[in-house]
């Protein structure tokens, strides 16, 4: 068989030249896309909803909202929403912006930290993968691993600069969680962090519920057939996640909050199973090894025991974070989600993005087992554990294209096992032929190319959008709608409610002083269900929901995804009829010839309320209104 881990620990001397070549890769691709997104974001902000979002939390932190206060008063006012997200990432962006902002004021501090959060991730995550590799193939994998890391499209979007959403985090950790838990047989220390990081993982966000769960069940399987080598690290993985669950838990959320159930978030019915598989596991390892079918037995109560705790607070939680989303709101707005489509949706919407998406996950994942096939005994744990992890994360993809991201990542050991077995087949064979051999395993699985080629084909040939430059394609369009030049004469009116695309939501947040009926948030039902009826519904329907909601503005953006199925859905619609020209009595037209079309509600049966309630006297205003200075001016 052939031996694809190191069988000798590394020299010093290795370690730095491989932490050279490291730093040398990731400063080379960092500097690349800093050169060619710090001018977009430093004109138009963050773009993409989640991260729009995002500035907008840290603003009301650094304005003085509490660890645990996660209401965001300006969506759905004047109860305003709870957030799901957690503060864990607002904290280092807020960091950021404090120790910039002394020496280049707050917009250029936080253009700083915009674009400095997400390249340090990257970093971590060049880290995360280099040590799996080594781990599993021994240094000759290192260029592959660090080239495959770089060619994985849907994560390298994740680390743009600009992009602070919580998923690169997600990505970066769970690389160094699986480096840790491969190196749970050698070091009780790797299981401390192994566990601590599953519970940061699980606080930051539940997407990656199934695979720190395939992880945890990895670890404790492999301890079940080894535990006198696996012991400690089992041990402690256990303990720790179990603790790690507690404290975030506890930090998280008031303590009149601790023992609330929602299943969208690592709340309370989430910390029980992991107190309960975690301490489990811990006290299993701490006992003499057993048999192996006790071992096995016990495992398996365990696992029954923390269903029946999970169903017993909250049964609705073991369908998923999604349990509790409205049902209206699935075809309504959540199968539209790019992230959220399946693998079905997305054959049906391109062929090029199942390619792109799907194609070297798979091809990864049958390299993987040919190489756990292949591997010396003292190797297969850890093959063992990467099949399981990267089948679950194209399993995770094919329900929802979220999971594509993590299997992207999980792909590259895979890739890079393909690569070192082509030199080997090279040895003594024609240069031409290695070299091309190589090229195609390097070229057929490439991401990257994927994604971008048939973007930059329909950009070439995409007819322009209305109200876009002739240049413009679609997605630029989109795009366009998201940027803060667009919210230039908005942002200067006084402060109201504004009605408009569950998209733009964010982008009005945080652009603009104003309030929004509709964000993109599945905890928003009320707000998008509104949207939708408003602007597909007749007059009658929108005047009502306007009055209702006490709408200032009404505002769409020709080119807004959303805002072009509901046009096309509902064609006698309000968003149709204001897209063809249409004029409504009960509408004053502000901006209508730029990227957006804004409208006051001019009847003062519709409008007004909110002004007074947030402009009043008596009345306190939101922490996260923008100051006048981000109105017209850059980051």
């Amino acid at each position: 068989m052939t031996s694809l881990a190191v069988a000798n620990p590394s020299s010093s001397r290795s370690w730095i030249g491989d932490g050279l070549l490291l730093l040398t890769a990731w400063g080379l691709v960092s500097a690349g896309l800093l050169l060619s997104q710090l001018p977009l974001i430093a004109a138009a902000g963050p773009l993409d909803p989640d991260s729009q979002m995002r500035l907008v939390e840290v603003r009301d932190f650094l304005n003085g909202a509490s660890w645990t206060d996660m209401l965001q008063p300006r969506i759905v006012p004047p109860d305003g929403l709870v957030m799901h997200w957690s503060r864990l990432i607002d904290l280092p962006l807020a960091l950021l912006i404090r120790l910039a902002e002394p020496a280049f004021g707050r917009d250029k501090a936080e253009l700083f930290a915009i674009a400095a959060w997400p390249l340090a991730l990257y970093l971590v995550y060049f880290l995360g993968i280099a040590s799996i590799a080594r781990r599993l193939l021994g240094r000759d994998a290192l260029v592959p691993a660090i080239a495959f890391a770089i060619f994985a499209g849907p994560a390298l979007g994740m680390f743009m600069p600009g992009h602070i959403t919580h998923h690169n985090a997600q990505i970066a950790l769970l690389t160094v969680l699986v480096a840790l838990a491969l190196k749970t047989d050698r070091s009780e220390i790797a299981g401390v962090g192994a566990g601590l990081i599953a519970a940061v993982m699980l606080s930051i966000g539940l997407e990656t519920l199934p695979l720190v769960g395939i992880v945890a069940g990895g670890i404790a399987l492999l301890w079940a057939f080894d535990p006198i080598r696996r012991q400690p690290g089992a041990r402690a993985f256990g303990l720790f996640f179990a603790c790690g669950m507690i404290v975030q838990r506890a930090f998280a959320a008031a303590p009149a909050d601790w023992l609330a159930t929602p299943c969208d978030i690592a709340s309370y019915p989430y910390v029980a199973v992991a107190v309960v598989g975690g301490l489990g596991l811990a006290a299993l390892a701490q006992k003499d090894p057993m048999y192996l079918a006790t071992r096995l037995a016990g495992l398996a109560a365990l696992g029954v025991v923390a269903l029946g705790v999970i169903a017993t607070i909250n049964p609705l939680c073991l369908k998923g974070p999604y349990a509790e989303v409205d049902p209206r709101l699935i075809p309504l707005w959540l199968d539209h989600v790019t992230e959220a489509r399946t693998i079905f949706r997305v054959a049906h919407d391109s062929i090029s993005q199942l390619i792109a998406y799907y194609l070297a996950p798979a091809i990864a994942l049958a390299a993987s087992i040919s190489a756990l096939a292949r591997a010396e005994r003292g190797a297969r744990p850890g093959w063992i554990l990467l099949v399981a992890c990267l089948a679950t994360a194209i399993a995770v993809s094919m329900w929802q294209l979220r999971g594509a991201t993590f299997a992207s990542v999980l792909a590259v050991p895979g890739l890079a096992y393909l690569v070192i077995q082509v030199r080997r087949w090279g040895k003594g064979r024609k240069p031409l032929a290695v070299a091309l051999s190589l090229l195609a395993v390097y070229l057929l699985p490439n991401q990257f190319a994927h994604l971008v080629a048939p973007g930059l084909i329909n950009s070439a040939f995409a007819k322009p959008h209305p109200g876009t430059t002739a240049t413009t394609g679609t997605a630029s369009a989109q795009a366009d709608c998201s940027a803060r030049p667009a919210y230039a004469e908005l942002a200067v009116q006084p402060i109201g409610t504004v009605l408009a695309g569950s998209n733009l939501g964010p982008s009005v947040l945080v652009n603009t002083p104003h309030s929004v009926v509709s964000a993109p948030f599945h905890r928003n039902t009320g707000g998008i269900l509104d949207g939708f009826a408003a602007f597909g519904g007749s007059e009658a329907t929108a005047r009502d929901i306007i009055t209702r909601r006490h709408v200032s503005y009404v505002m769409l953006c020709p080119a807004d995804d959303e805002m072009g199925l509901i046009a096309k859905a509902h064609p006698a619609g309000m968003a149709a009829r204001l897209m063809k020209g249409e004029r409504f009595d009960w509408l004053q037209p502000i901006d209508t010839t730029g990227t957006l079309r804004v409208w006051r509600v001019s009847d003062p049966a519709l409008s007004g309320w909110i002004d007074s309630v947030i402009t009043g006297s008596n009345a306190p205003r939101p922490h996260s209104l923008p100051r006048a200075s981000d109105m017209r001016g850059t980051l």
